[in-house]
């Protein structure tokens, strides 16, 4: 079957990492002229350029520019991903979470009043590798990012979905990463992360039948 005919496609991504905008550009419109059925993302980390580059990591430059790039009319919705770990080394836990929240607040903010269009967190997670890390301290994390989108949706911003990474299958040892999930592991997220997820999607599914 061909992509663009698979009913369950969520939305294709055109690359990930560092991407021209004349490259997205030209490459947003021609998926676009194949499939304009799909929402269409870029799957980028949401490093900022030259204007805001000291809300980056270090404050580096990264090669793409969350604004420019989201900004061609063929892109759909904006992502970016989250590892503060990976990102932020040798810095406290005190210091990635006031990141994590500086972050998703800087491009909250662009998604409402300068591109106008939602927001997903495309990859986040919490290493299973680092010292001190649990499955507390994950659960703890998954819900403060999910309760955030919550807030969100019930408000009507534009940050409205998030896609921890990543869940694997029985036999797929060899794929496994730092932040995996398993399915076993799936019983062991707390309660309250998912009443959140339910009430997302109860929110969405509400805003579907007003029209919204």
């Amino acid at each position: 079957m061909v992509e663009k005919d698979k009913p369950l496609q969520i939305s294709p991504g055109i690359y990930n990492e560092d991407m021209f905008k004349e490259w997205v550009n030209e490459m947003a419109a021609h998926v676009k002229s194949i499939d304009n059925y799909h929402l269409l993302q870029i799957g980028l980390e949401g490093f900022y350029g030259d204007s805001k580059k000291a809300s980056n990591p270090g404050s580096y430059l990264f090669g793409t520019d969350f604004i420019s790039n989201n900004q061609i009319p063929q892109i759909d919705f904006a992502t970016i991903h989250l590892y503060p770990e990976q990102w932020l080394q040798n810095s406290s836990e005190d210091e990635q979470a006031s990141f994590v929240d500086r972050w998703i607040q800087a491009h909250v903010q662009d998604s409402s009043s300068v591109l106008r269009k939602p927001l997903v967190i495309g990859e986040f997670g919490k290493s299973s590798k680092l010292p001190g890390n649990s499955l507390q301290k994950r659960d703890t994390y998954f819900v403060k990012i999910y309760s955030d989108i919550y807030d969100s949706v019930r408000r009507g911003g534009p940050f409205t979905g998030g896609l921890f990474w990543q869940l694997m299958a029985e036999g797929m040892e060899s794929w496994v990463t730092a932040t995996r999930l398993s399915w076993r592991s799936l019983p062991q997220l707390p309660i309250s992360l998912i009443y959140s997820l339910q009430a997302c999607n109860g929110e969405e599914q509400q805003g579907a039948r007003e029209g919204y």
